[in-house]
């Protein structure tokens, strides 16, 4: 049900927002989000299999198109950040997030329908650094946000 729905969109967040330290630079916080949005979906890949199926309601449509704009607007906020401080390419924010939102869940698709056959550890960290690759402003910078360990956040039941 859309209740169903929004509750999951509610879960995901919470797992973002435990796995996002507040005080790191904004690279690290996209890496630490991905991280958690790649493993949150592989845990629930049931449930996001069930949306790619109901796609064609409206109703799930709607809300699954909202939950992308919320996720890419709160990307962009981060990002924005760290074009600023100089550690994030000067792109356009908006794309950016775009490109951090599709590589999530274009890997969870392909995870969950079992074209990429990585342990859900593994692939979210690879989402991580290619993330961290093509946005960071300078290899330097990506080397230093790469060496950072993420510690294992536990997802929310």
């Amino acid at each position: 049900t859309l209740t169903d729905f929004e509750q999951n969109r509610h879960r995901l967040r919470r797992a973002q927002a435990a796995a996002i330290d507040a005080d790191a630079e904004p690279l690290l916080q996209i890496r630490q989000g991905a991280d958690a949005s790649v493993r949150f979906m592989s845990k629930y890949a049931h449930f996001f299999a069930l949306l790619e199926v109901e796609n064609s309601d409206l109703a799930f449509a709607e809300e699954r198109r909202k939950g992308t704009e919320i996720h890419t607007r709160d990307v962009a906020r981060v990002l924005r950040i760290g074009i600023a401080d100089g550690t994030i390419r000067d792109e356009d924010p908006e794309l950016l997030a775009h490109s951090v939102v599709g590589s999530v869940g274009y890997y969870g698709h392909l995870h969950r329908t079992g074209r990429v056959a990585l342990p859900d550890e593994e692939l979210a960290s690879f989402v991580g650094r290619l993330i961290v690759c093509s946005l960071a402003s300078h290899e330097d910078i990506a080397r230093r946000v790469l060496a950072n360990g993420l510690g294992s956040t536990p997802l929310p039941s």
